[in-house]
């Protein structure tokens, strides 16, 4: 099943792919370090090269998790087998599904090509995340072929991390990982399920928010999101993206924000946006992050901020909501600070009748919980640790402030949060009235969740209408893209009363 849906990716890339065999790369790769970048001077395209010192390496995990910490190049090889048969066809695509960061093949001492920032324009924290594929058929010959593919990787994680496969067919391929299908196109059904949705009762428009979490610095998929919602924007209030929006800390860069539109969507901050460039504590301070991110984008927003303060809050109040976006990777009197502030808005939302809706990066994740019985729901509790930054000492004060609100009659719906990289729907016993969701990653990784993730398909983009209608008391999500799992339960829909603390099913 697993390899149809993988066929299934290309029947849509292709305008015409009518007959084809689909061979996936499942043995290992030999590979070498080439610390001063002298391979080709050695010798190494040369079919005849012994590389019998060549340690053996598998096909789809980083290189680090083999030899060790190891920035730099390396050089993969492997030799396949082409009969004549395969050689007839027109076509025989070499599919990476995964590369970090730059990689050249060569297919019998040939370049086939050079999926680097040079060549493709992309950013290094584009590139790693972005599949490639090439014909290599005009370098193949009957009998055993040698394929070498170079990989320079300048920091974290390097090498073929992904799978590699083969695709002979008699069709041309025309594969573009951004956009050659387009996100609206793979999700038709959109639009019948919003108008539903957003009908008014008596008179009151739903609140419709599009949210996603932790995109990690994947400026295709932005492009894609931000197209949706500018597609779709009639039928939302705002856009939100609950943090991790860098790719691994700062350092790793912010630019591709703006450059991809996405000025137009409010985040929060993430633990990734807040680490320092050696990836651990003590964290950034709330200015630091203030001006990294925010200072240039939270004017555009329309909200209520302080300058120099990562936290806010937007009243719709022809919707009867009142979002609240706190940094949660607060600690200290930054954290006190922020609560109080949180408490007083909790009182006025109150006053003013208005429903609350808490956005978050990190989810209050203690050690009693109790997930929601929902097939939007992934019920692996392993997926679920306590978070150890420095913010987690005195987080409950978060939640002691929403259950003081709820006992006093404030209309609490949820916290929306990030972090895990899956869905997950819970309480925690201490505070059993407290909705808490959590989505699954916005960028393309299936490392964690066990959500179907698969380029070319509509599971390749994950966001959610996030709706919740004051005049019955409900909330809503319709998932837009990975809307199934690995073991094909859909991910689609969720309803739930806030009113009385219930899935409707």
């Amino acid at each position: 099943m697993k390899k149809l849906l993988i066929i299934l990716c290309f029947l849509l890339v292709a305008t015409s792919l009518m007959a084809y065999t689909y061979r996936p790369i499942e043995t290992n790769w030999q590979f070498i370090t080439d610390e001063k970048r002298e391979g080709i001077e050695k010798g190494y395209l040369n079919n005849d090269y012994d590389t019998s010192s060549w340690i053996s390496i598998p096909c789809d995990v980083p290189w680090e998790s083999v030899i060790g910490e190891y920035d730099g190049c390396g050089w993969y090889k492997r030799v396949d087998t082409f009969t004549k048969e395969d050689l007839e066809n027109d076509y025989i695509y070499m599919k990476f599904n995964g590369v970090d960061e730059e990689a050249t093949v060569y297919v019998n001492g040939k370049l086939a090509i050079e999926h680097t920032v040079k060549k493709t324009h992309l950013s290094r924290g584009e590139l790693w995340l972005t599949p490639f594929m090439v014909n290599i058929k005009p370098f193949l010959r009957e009998g055993e072929n040698q394929i070498k593919v170079i990989v320079f990787d300048e920091s974290f994680s390097g090498g073929i991390y992904d799978k590699t496969s083969y695709i002979l067919t008699d069709d041309r391929i025309d594969f573009n990982y951004t956009k050659s299908i387009d996100i609206v196109s793979l999700n038709p059904d959109f639009e019948y399920y919003m108008r539903i949705a957003l009908k008014p009762t008596g008179g009151v428009k739903p609140f419709s928010l599009f949210w996603f979490s932790d995109l990690h610095g994947d400026a295709p998929h932005l492009e894609r999101l931000v197209h949706f919602y500018e597609h779709y924007n009639e039928y939302f209030d705002d856009a939100l993206c609950t943090g991790d929006n860098v790719f691994d800390s700062p350092e790793s860069g912010f630019a591709f924000w703006g450059d991809k539109g996405g000025e137009k969507i409010m985040f929060t901050t993430g633990n990734h946006d807040s680490l320092n460039n050696k990836l651990e504590e003590p964290l950034l301070t709330q200015k630091e992050v203030y001006d990294l991110y925010f200072a240039k984008y939270i004017k555009n927003w329309g909200v209520n901020y302080k300058e120099g303060q990562t936290y806010y809050y937007k009243d719709y109040e022809d919707k009867g909501v009142r979002l609240i976006c706190l940094d949660a990777m607060r600690a200290g009197e930054d954290q006190t600070a922020q609560c109080e502030w949180l408490k007083a808005l909790l009182k006025e939302a109150k006053e003013k009748k208005l429903s609350v809706v808490i956005a978050t990066h990190l989810p209050f994740v203690y050690e009693k919980y109790n997930f929601v019985d929902t097939e939007f729901n992934n019920f692996d509790k392993a997926l679920m640790p306590q978070p150890w930054y420095a913010c987690y000492k005195n987080i409950k004060i978060y939640q002691d402030a929403v259950d003081e609100f709820m006992k006093s009659g404030g209309d609490f719906v949820c916290f929306i949060c990030g972090h895990y990289h899956s869905d997950h729907i819970f309480y925690n016993e201490e505070y059993p009235d407290q909705l808490q969701i959590i989505v699954g990653v916005a960028a393309p990784w299936d490392d964690i969740d066990t959500t179907l993730r698969i380029q070319g398909t509509k599971s390749m983009d994950l966001a959610n209408a996030f709706i919740v209608d004051t005049a019955t008391k409900t909330l809503k999500i319709i998932r837009v893209g990975a809307d199934m799992d690995k073991y094909f339960r859909k991910r689609d829909l969720f309803s739930y009363d806030y009113k009385n603390k219930k899935v409707i099913k």
